[in-house]
């Protein structure tokens, strides 16, 4: 099949989301800072019939959307006749395909770069299947899902993007598996403002932030992913973020495997976190959660650090073979430990002081 390109003109004035430069934090970036550099713009904007920048977006109901991708005849399967398939979508001025109040769809095998804004942006209901999509090299994020945006997406390879490869937020609930996530110039994924969704089975590394972003009492599902090779830490949960984190494989991160921090309470569930060049798990700053049945072990800090007023559960973990200290209580950090196993360490299998 010959692929359909979409080209248009260079990025508008002012069109562009977020900060004109990510700063690069000595550990994580402060949450005003990363609602800074995740800032983005509340209304939706799709170039006109006249440009050369649509997209297929269909609707289900056989109309026009004002996209320029439906003519009228869907075939009754809710998809346009121009369908989204193996196109190369490159250089637009804003996204490159808005999906809007519930609208559906199937997008497979596009090529989508190097785009003003964030490449797919889900919102209003919006629930397509985005396969196999390769999104790089965008200014902005590479999806962008918000204002109750769900959503399908397996498979997609998403990198170096200006800032995440996917956001979430406001009560969005995408659905992300088996996805590659990775080298995003901020972070991996970053769910905030009472964001949901289900990342499951996906692929994030060498993102120069956290691989997941949790925060702002946003409440996603991270289970079954690879998380590894961060410039940052694996997964970071802050300013009373929550979210289960259950099943995952975190490793080789610069920082640490898990931060949970600042009134932050997830589930931390059945994970392995090992072999990271910081400590396992580390809460700090009044930081909460239950952290049971996992395995934390060869990190080379302590397996656990709990300090600042923090007080998590810790339950039937495994934790040992440390180049450190097994579990690390200090700087009026407390918590509870329950049935954990503890063992071969370099230093004391638990300290307090």
């Amino acid at each position: 099949m010959a692929h359909r390109v979409v080209t248009g003109a260079d990025a508008l004035n002012g069109g562009v989301t977020g900060t004109d430069e990510v700063p690069l934090m000595e550990m994580y970036p402060s949450q005003a800072e990363t609602a800074a550099a995740a800032e983005t713009i509340e209304e939706e904007k799709i170039p006109d019939k006249a440009g050369n920048t649509k997209a297929s977006v269909n609707d289900g109901n056989g109309e026009d959307d004002g996209s320029g991708g439906n003519d009228g005849d869907d075939g009754g399967n809710g998809r346009s006749r121009e369908d989204p398939r193996m196109c190369i979508l490159v250089s637009i001025q804003e996204y490159v395909l808005a999906v809007n109040l519930a609208n559906v769809g199937v997008y497979e095998d596009n090529e989508i770069s190097n785009n003003a804004l964030a490449g797919i942006l889900v919102k209003n209901h919006g629930n397509p299947i985005i396969r196999r999509n390769h999104i790089h090299h965008g200014r902005d994020v590479g999806v962008f899902t918000f204002d109750h945006g769900m959503g399908y997406f397996e498979s997609c390879n998403i990198h170096r993007n200006r800032i995440a490869g996917f956001e979430v937020k406001a009560y969005a609930n995408p659905t992300v598996v088996r996805c590659e996530i990775h080298h995003g110039q901020t972070g991996g994924i970053y769910v905030h403002e009472k964001g949901r969704g289900q990342f499951i089975d996906n692929k994030i590394y060498a993102n120069n932030f956290a691989g997941v972003w949790i925060t702002s009492n946003s409440d996603p599902t991270i289970r079954g992913n690879a998380i590894y090779n961060g410039n940052q830490g694996g997964v970071y949960i802050f300013g009373d973020g929550r979210g289960l984190i259950e099943g995952n494989d975190i490793h080789g991160n610069a920082l640490a495997g898990i931060q949970i921090r600042t009134n932050s309470c997830p589930i931390v569930r059945q994970n392995k976190i090992h072999d990271g060049q910081h400590g396992g798990i580390y809460v700090h700053e009044k930081g909460q959660g239950v952290i049971e049945e996992n395995e934390v072990y060869s990190n080379t800090l302590a397996g656990v650090w709990v300090t600042t007023g923090s007080t998590p559960v810790l339950r039937r973990n495994r934790i040992h073979s440390g180049k450190q200290v097994g579990v690390y209580f200090y700087d009026n950090g407390h918590g509870v430990l329950e049935d954990n196993d503890i063992y071969n360490h370099m230093y004391s299998g638990v300290q307090i002081r």
